[in-house]
């Protein structure tokens, strides 16, 4: 009973976590002034809702350690990858190629229809350069990757194995090269850690976070440590920025750690939060229907976000625009995935 409970409990603060993710997502995308530094008032609070923000990407990824790493007690390998193409890989291609046509429309985007000019066009929706935002599939595709060997170490080492990953990582990948950017210390081409590079870090700490039981003084020290992350981001880039006149990027970065130790704090807040849920609420089955639309809000938002500003005329540097755009584009994308749904194949580009 108490193993059922734990599972149920798991199931909550992941729903909820990619819910909160995604409204992240979109917060940060309509926060785009953020990246036009000024002395006027608005970047300050640019600045904060960005840092506040934050930890949505890294928090997706360590989603995807703590329900992946798992799969073969549901799968078998092949049926993993045959999920991971339906469900991510033809929706990335269906999409990069409806935004190349939007770009062109827009007249954003040229389109030489010679053999080398498709070659060049596949090439920037393969590489994200068409749909920006799409920047996060291609370290989801990587990841994907990475998921089979790691999954294939037997659970009696696998948490010592994992431990060992993310601490090294964490040292190697995150700590050195921040106190070197922060003392203009060379670093170099110093010592690496190929297996916990990028946001592989983020896989092993999502599985961790799952396995592990929190203590009191545990739950204490990750949300201090998560604070000063916060107040490094925002604080830091502000401080620094207005010295420099420019956006100073110093404090910024997935991987950097004020977003490490600000995305774990929020996974473990989460985590913490979710047990006390009442399943049967509606607020929990409201969560429930929105984190079964986050994936396409993800696809789908930056088209609606982008016509509605232009169409529209909208000032993107207001700060009802910087906070109430979600409010809307989110809501537009569910009516417009649920309607994608019921369309035969087309419900194949909106999981």
């Amino acid at each position: 009973m108490a193993e059922m409970t734990n599972k149920r409990s798991r199931i909550k603060y992941i729903s909820v976590l990619n819910a909160l993710a995604c409204f992240a997502v979109v917060m940060l995308h309509s926060n785009g002034a953020f990246w036009t530094y000024s002395t006027d008032s608005y970047w300050i609070s640019a600045d904060f809702i960005e840092s506040f923000m934050y930890f949505a990407v890294p928090v997706f990824f360590m989603i995807s350690g703590t329900t992946l790493i798992d799969y073969r007690d549901k799968y078998s390998t092949r049926e993993y990858f045959k999920k991971r193409i339906e469900k991510t890989l033809i929706p990335f291609i269906a999409w990069s190629v409806i935004g190349a046509f939007y770009q062109y429309y827009a007249g954003r985007l040229h389109i030489d229809w010679t053999v080398e000019g498709v070659k060049t066009l596949i090439a920037g929706m393969m590489n994200t350069h068409v749909i920006t935002v799409y920047w996060f599939f291609i370290y989801l595709f990587s990841i994907y990757l990475c998921i089979p060997p790691l999954a294939a170490i037997p659970k009696t080492i696998r948490k010592e194995v994992f431990k060992y990953c993310a601490a090294v990582s964490f040292l190697l990948q995150i700590l050195v090269p921040f106190i070197c950017n922060i003392t203009k210390f060379n670093y170099g081409n110093g010592v690496t850690f190929f297996i916990g590079e990028g946001y592989m870090f983020y896989i092993f700490a999502g599985w961790l976070i799952k396995e592990h039981e929190f203590t009191k003084k545990e739950y204490a020290v990750t949300y201090v440590l998560g604070i000063i992350g916060f107040l490094l981001h925002f604080l830091g880039t502000y401080l620094e920025s207005a010295k420099a006149g420019c956006i100073v990027q110093t404090y910024k970065g997935y991987t950097n750690l004020p977003a490490v130790l600000y995305s774990i704090a929020v996974f473990v807040l989460v985590k913490q939060l979710s047990e006390k849920i009442n399943e049967n609420g509606r607020a929990y089955k409201l969560i429930c229907r929105f984190a079964g639309y986050t994936f396409a809000i993800y696809l789908i938002h930056w088209f609606i976000l982008d016509l509605m500003t232009k169409v529209l005329n909208l000032d993107k540097f207001l700060l009802c625009y910087r906070i109430g755009m979600p409010f809307i584009v989110i809501p537009l994308c569910i009516i417009l995935a649920f309607l994608l749904r019921k369309v035969p194949i087309i419900k194949r580009i909106v999981p």
